[in-house]
């Protein structure tokens, strides 16, 4: 059945480029109504209740406790502006010259359009950051959705879908994409344990990052289809 279902993807790509942007608008219609709840305030003692006992959990100065709050410093440094940033300047600089331009572009805009959709959902919504537990890392925009969760879904998530169209086998892309997801759930995870966002701020991000991804690996599947680029 699997079989059946890519080869008729393979024959009708422009379908699999509509369920995308089918996806994509549900997964906005999904991040205004947690929005919506964020601020009517009826998630608030989830998040309260969640950061809460996540830090009395972890704080004190036992040996590991304060290897995790490195390990954790480090993890949410992977999911910095400037380090999505070189990341999606590195490997679509390596795209170009191996002359895969169209994945190149590919990255660019889904990160690029990625990062505004970001931007403009925190103008929108405007959550004050968490006020219950000491911060751990400096922070500077609104809260919801995390702009850490949402960007390196973007472009973790991006990038390991346009890699998995280029392996020969299944197991390869199921490693690909769960490389990526761990990624994303662990800088997504750092940012609740440094006390910067609400969870309901990093789960929207998830979702609001993962749906963007799926758009653009669709677009992505089109090409190929297309032939408009050849994987190696």
């Amino acid at each position: 059945m699997i079989g059946r279902a890519r080869a008729y993807a393979r024959e009708r790509p422009e379908l699999v480029v509509l369920l995308a942007f089918a996806l994509t608008a549900l997964t906005l219609l999904i991040i205004f109504y947690l929005g919506s709840e964020v601020m009517e305030g009826d998630t608030e003692a989830f998040d309260i209740a969640v950061l809460t006992r996540l830090r009395h959990a972890t704080e004190g100065d036992a040996p590991w406790k304060t290897a995790l709050r490195a390990a954790m410093l480090d993890l949410t440094a992977l999911g910095d502006n400037a380090t999505l940033v070189i990341v999606v300047a590195m490997v679509s600089g390596f795209l170009t010259l191996a002359r895969q331009r169209q994945l190149a572009l590919l990255l660019v805009a889904a990160s690029a359009t990625g990062g505004l959709l970001t931007t403009a959902l925190k103008l929108l919504f405007d959550r004050p950051r968490p006020n219950v537990v000491a911060h751990l890392a400096s922070f500077g925009t609104a809260s919801f959705p995390s702009g850490h969760a949402m960007n390196s879904a973007v472009i973790y998530l991006t990038l390991a879908g346009l890699v998995a169209l280029a392996v020969p086998t299944l197991r390869l892309r199921v490693y690909i994409l769960c490389c990526a997801v761990a990624l994303t759930s662990a800088i997504g995870l750092s940012r609740l344990y440094l006390g910067v966002h609400w969870t309901t701020d990093v789960v929207a991000g998830w979702i609001a990052g993962s749906g963007w991804a799926v758009l653009w690996w669709s677009i992505a599947w089109w090409f190929r289809a297309h032939k408009a680029y050849s994987p190696k």
